[in-house]
C-alpha cells in the first residue's frame, strides 16, 4: 500500500464534492509533488553526514558539469538549479565558507561571479554521488528504460504548458 492512498482518497472525496475538479490532473499533480517529496527527503539525507544540504549538493553538481569552464556565472547557477537569487547567493556563501566553493571574477565582465568547486568539494563529490545516483535509480527501478524515456517526454511538454500558462497569468493580472 502507497502512502499515497490516503490522499488520493481526500482527491476523490474533493472530485465529488465540487462537480468542477479535476481529478486526473489534480491526482497527476500531486503524485509528482510527493514523488518529489520522497527523493528531496532521500537526497537530504544521503548528503547530511558530507555537510551538505540538498540544495548545496545540487549546485556543487552544476559547477562541477562546468569545471572545463573558469566556473559557472552565478546567476546561471541560480538558473539551473531553481533557486531565488536570494537564496543562491545565500547557498553559495556557505559553500564558500566552508572551503567547497571559489568565487572569482569573469575577466570579460567584472560585473559577472563566477563560481568553482574545490578539490575539497571534488572529492566530497566523489564518495556521495555514486550513493545518490545508486538511490535514485532504485527508487525508479519500477519503471523500463523506455518509460522513463516517455516520462521525460511527457513532463516537459507539461512543463512547457506550465510555463506558457504562468506566462499568461502574469500578462494577465493587475
Amino acid at each position: 500500500m502507497s502512502s499515497f492512498n490516503e490522499m488520493e482518497q481526500s482527491l476523490k472525496k474533493l472530485s465529488g464534492a465540487s462537480a468542477n475538479v479535476p481529478l486526473d490532473e489534480v491526482t497527476l499533480l500531486r503524485l509528482i509533488h510527493h514523488y518529489s517529496d520522497f527523493i528531496t527527503v532521500m537526497l537530504r539525507q544521503l548528503v547530511k553526514p558530507y555537510n551538505l544540504t540538498d540544495w548545496s549538493m545540487r549546485a556543487l553538481l552544476m559547477m562541477r558539469a562546468d569545471a572545463d569552464k573558469k566556473g559557472v556565472p552565478m546567476a546561471t547557477l541560480g538558473n539551473i538549479t531553481g533557486e531565488s537569487a536570494t537564496n543562491m547567493t545565500r547557498i553559495c556563501d556557505e559553500l564558500v565558507k566552508s572551503g567547497l566553493a571559489i568565487r572569482s571574477s569573469d575577466l570579460q565582465d567584472r560585473r559577472k561571479v563566477l563560481l568553482s568547486t574545490t578539490p575539497k568539494a571534488d572529492a566530497i563529490l566523489a564518495q556521495v554521488t555514486p550513493l545518490v545516483w545508486g538511490h535514485l535509480s532504485s527508487s525508479m527501478s519500477e519503471l523500463s528504460k523506455e518509460e522513463i524515456t516517455l516520462m521525460i517526454a511527457l513532463l516537459k511538454k507539461l512543463t512547457i504548458g506550465a510555463e506558457n500558462e504562468a506566462k499568461l497569468i502574469k500578462t494577465s493580472t493587475p
